[in-house]
């Protein structure tokens, strides 16, 4: 019975070989109404078009930004502002320290960033400027055997900037010992 139906697709698909691809919106439909439904509903922000979908610290998810703040530590004023749509902020500590540079023509001596802001990759190149990136290091996770080896790996390889800087935050580094 089996060889009869896939015999009767493919020859279906060489007089139309479209034929599969409009048969899934149709079957789709009638398996999946709650879904279908639910995508019929607008999703945007009534009162900001550019914002995006996002989940908040409570839990609840709606239309929203995320902004990134540079203060001064030395008397608690905002000196930076970024707006995005991205809903993490990994990865903008180098634009941030550039826009400071841009709008105050000096640049920081020293990035103080909670655990995510800067990638692997921030310590090497904002060092290599001549900023002092401290931040804590990322919370680890249940190590496998198999994620030690990697981490192992990519640690043997990694820049000296880098080394140095987890050195200062008291991170195990293979050339460090």
């Amino acid at each position: 019975m089996a060889r009869y139906e896939i015999a009767a697709l493919k020859a279906e698909l060489e007089v139309d070989p479209e034929a599969g691809s409009r048969c899934l919106p149709a079957a789709r439909s009638r398996t999946h109404k709650k879904a279908e439904a639910a995508k019929k509903e607008p999703k945007a922000s009534t009162t900001d078009a550019q914002a995006r979908r996002m989940r908040f610290a409570d839990g609840g998810v709606g239309a929203g930004f995320d902004l990134q703040l540079a203060v001064s530590t030395a008397n608690h004023v905002i000196v930076g502002v970024r707006e995005t749509d991205r809903r993490n902020d990994a990865g903008f500590a180098g634009s941030m320290v550039e826009q400071l540079e841009r709008r105050y023509g000096a640049r920081s001596a020293r990035l103080l960033a909670d655990t995510r802001y800067a990638t692997r990759q921030d310590p090497v190149a904002l060092g290599g400027k001549g900023v002092e990136v401290d931040m804590p290091p990322p919370v680890r996770r249940t190590a496998t055997a198999a994620s030690v080896r990697s981490r192992e790996r990519r640690l043997e390889s990694e820049p000296v900037a880098l080394r140095d800087w987890r050195a200062r935050k008291g991170k195990r580094s293979i050339a460090a010992g």
